[in-house]
């Protein structure tokens, strides 16, 4: 049976994905949304289709002439039931396009974000998808709001979680998502049934890993850690020779297709707020110099970490970012929530991750002295080194809070408590206390007083069921390209990851009764 497909952030590398769907199992590409390589790809291949290039949508606007449809407003109705993601999506995702902190304004993103809403509900009532599926998590400034849009028509959504899981030496599994923010409930069935599944060998020395004495960071953080930062801090020499060819080629004052950051207070979706090449160029130095510095204001702050108290140790997550999918987003909140919860001879450690301070990853934009001098006001609060060991930190505390991150993972297998205050793959284990509300936490809290431990059988059998809906060994994330590169046969990887996106849409949605499909109401009403 044929279906209508929309395609997000898929680049040319994975056409192959799209065209194996289509072929095998009628998955037709409706509307595409991707770079402009792909775009030329589609146009050739699939003249039905409408492409829409994502650096278009970013930079300069919204032109339905141009994809010929008329535009469909939104209404109250809409946006009240979306109204419980806003904070996330206008403090978060549109944060990372504001390149002072003043010039993109809370009015403006406000207005951006329903002229996106209006956007993707003109696409959606035109297409009429049966299916939505993005190579990568739905975050970003663009696609997060079609997601959200899914969600509220009931439209099956199907990404790829790009970061690995169990990742031990050469071995990286990844699954397929349905939702950012019940991220586990694709492995509930298997989890809460009676059968217990064997792990492989590479698992248990994963899990064998993490139980040692001196506990082994993932070799994939190591990598991520090392790595992106020659990514976003190109070094001095490569600057020069990029500021030579712009001025060459005559385009150092042109505007780069793909940059989004704002520059002044024109709107946002004028051409005239945005950098051009030399902006941006020098934009990325401020904030290259801006992040060194923030590692100094950090370390004012930090004192070295007491094991023999009773602590919980806070790992903060890397903002700008995705991932905590929560009203927990903006830390603070988080940490008024933990600082009133707990008893009064605990203390709470927090320590930045390593990311924050890579220079060019732009945590200045959201990271300050004011920042740091609010968490130093609580009493009950210490800020330590960032290079404190993680496994040293987990073995001495009473418990580990975090937003979402893998620490969280780390400590329950290590045998600590953990109080996860956003959304994450493991949430879902009986070993994890997820805190929506302060309740949460203070119960949380005395339960592990009471001495609560994790249940070290219960979270071999989650692994055993997550690892039932997992591929192993995905071309995905950040160093896709040259993992694509040193692949022997790069189209069948693909062909591998399109049987695999088939297979989830089987398991999570080919049975849906009558009532959980696509919400027909909504989708007619107008």
């Amino acid at each position: 049976m044929k279906k209508s497909v929309i395609y997000t952030t898929f680049t040319y590398e994975y056409r192959h994905v799209i065209e194996y769907l289509n072929k095998e199992h009628g998955w037709n590409p409706a509307f595409v949304f991707g770079s402009e390589h792909l775009g030329q790809w589609v146009k050739e291949n699939y003249k039905d289709a409408i492409f829409h290039a994502q650096s278009e949508l970013i930079s300069y606007g919204f032109d339905f002439n141009r994809i010929g449809m008329v535009k469909v407003p939104i209404d109250a109705e809409i946006i009240e039931a979306l109204s419980k993601h806003e904070a996330y999506y206008l403090l978060s995702t549109m944060s990372t396009s504001d390149s002072t902190g003043w010039n993109f304004s809370a009015q403006e993103r406000a207005r951006y974000y329903y002229d996106l809403l209006i956007f993707w509900n003109t696409i959606l009532k035109n297409v009429k998808p049966d299916i939505f599926v993005t190579y990568t998590m739905p975050h970003t400034l663009t696609d997060y709001v079609l997601y959200r849009l899914c969600k509220y028509y009931q439209i099956p959504v199907l990404y790829i979680d790009h970061v690995p899981l169990f990742n031990y030496q050469e071995d990286k599994y990844f699954y397929i998502g349905v939702s950012l923010e019940k991220q586990s409930d694709v492995f509930k069935g298997l989890y809460h049934s009676d059968k217990t599944y064997p792990l492989p060998n590479g698992v248990k020395e994963y899990l064998k890993s993490i139980r040692s004495k001196e506990g082994l960071p993932p070799p994939y953080c190591v990598h991520f850690i090392k790595n992106i930062g020659k990514h976003w801090n190109p070094g001095f020499l490569r600057v020069c020779r990029r500021l030579i060819k712009l001025l060459v080629t005559g385009r150092l004052f042109e505007k780069p297709d793909l940059m989004s950051w704002k520059d002044n207070k024109q709107p946002f979706d004028s051409e005239k707020s945005k950098m051009n090449n030399w902006q941006t160029i020098l934009f990325q130095e401020r904030i290259c110099h801006q992040d060194k510095k923030l590692r100094k204001i950090y370390s004012s702050f930090v004192k070295e970490a007491d094991l023999n108290k009773k602590y919980i140790y806070y790992a903060a997550a890397v903002q700008p970012e995705a991932g905590i999918w929560s009203t927990y987003q903006d830390q603070l909140l988080l940490l008024e929530v933990l600082s009133s919860s707990i008893p009064d001879d605990w203390l709470i450690y927090y320590k930045e991750h390593p990311g924050t301070f890579i220079v060019g990853g732009k945590a200045s934009l959201v990271r300050d002295r004011h920042y740091y001098d609010r968490i130093s006001s609580y009493k009950n609060i210490v800020m330590i080194p960032s290079e404190t060991d993680t496994f040293k930190l987990i073995n001495s505390a009473q418990a580990v809070a975090t937003p979402s991150g893998t620490v969280g993972w780390e400590s329950i297998v290590r045998g600590t408590p953990v109080l996860i205050f956003g959304h994450v793959w493991y949430q879902g284990c009986k070993s994890v206390f997820e805190i929506h509300s302060r309740r949460d936490c203070i119960d949380a809290i005395q339960k592990i007083n009471n001495g609560f431990k994790p249940d070290q059988a219960d979270i071999e059998k989650f692994v055993g069921a997550v690892l039932q809906l997992c591929e192993k060994n995905i071309i995905c994330g950040y160093f896709y390209q040259e993992e694509l590169q040193s692949c022997l046969d790069p189209q069948e990887e693909m062909v591998r990851i399109a049987k695999h996106f088939y297979k989830a849409y089987e398991t999570h949605y080919s049975d849906r009764s009558q009532n959980e499909k696509v919400n027909l109401k909504n989708y007619n009403h107008v």
